[in-house]
């Protein structure tokens, strides 16, 4: 799913706000060669900046896409982008900055354990994907069909899998949520999923999910009390 996030320094009405996220998502999904329908945009306006030592109004875009981003592509989002969001904000083409990052796919290696799918040394008729990321607290139901979910969306994006991975997946930088509410949060704005599970399971799944996160804060921890309870 490509994402684009755009931090503005300045306040947007709600119609300027709409007209922008929808232009960029139509204009990044094209130039991606991506469907629309798997676009994900974040606009976040008011927020704090300083560039090049100046206060002046600027802002700041960020594309990921899975996959890698050519250079040909990098350079005409950036046009594209400044553009769309001069014309809709007013800030001058030179106050905004653009960065652009291929993400690669989740790791998975030939019988390697380290990974997140591991794929068995097997005869052909005996090949299959193990799915290590899920934790032992987990609904295998739920597991299984987010699984066979993912899959699925990959064939009808035409995602390529990138190469396995031949030594340790420890030694990689992380590319999964580290924690609960940025995970539920990337839950609630993925359509793909929502389009197959449908919208009243994804809203009511992240809002017990959610519940469940905030309850956990709302308990002080045992390594709390080991550590800092007598240190206050």
């Amino acid at each position: 799913m490509p994402l684009i996030r755009v931090q503005l320094s300045v306040a947007l009405d709600e119609g300027k706000r709409t007209s922008l996220m929808k232009s960029l998502s139509e204009t990044v999904a094209g130039k991606l060669g991506k469907p629309e329908s798997y676009m994900m945009v974040v606009l976040e306006p008011e927020t704090p900046m300083l560039m090049s030592g100046a206060g002046e109004p600027a802002a700041f875009a960020e594309v990921r896409s899975v996959g890698a981003i050519s250079g040909d592509q990098a350079t005409a989002l950036s046009g594209a982008i400044c553009e769309i969001v001069s014309r809709e904000t007013g800030i001058a083409a030179n106050r905004i900055y653009a960065n652009f990052a291929g993400v690669q796919g989740a790791m998975w290696g030939w019988d390697n354990r380290t990974c997140g799918l591991r794929v068995p040394r097997s005869a052909p008729d005996a090949r299959r994907v193990e799915n290590r990321l899920a934790g032992v607290d987990t609904n295998p139901y739920l597991v299984i069909a987010a699984s066979l979910a993912c899959g699925y969306i990959g064939m009808r994006q035409q995602l390529k899998p990138t190469e396995p991975l031949s030594g340790s997946a420890y030694e990689q930088p992380h590319q999964l949520p580290r924690h609960l509410d940025d995970a539920v949060e990337l839950l609630a704005r993925c359509e793909p999923l929502a389009e197959l599970f449908g919208e009243h399971f994804i809203q009511t799944f992240s809002a017990i999910k959610q519940a469940e996160y905030s309850e956990y804060f709302d308990v002080i921890s045992p390594w709390e009390r080991r550590f800092l309870l007598l240190n206050v």
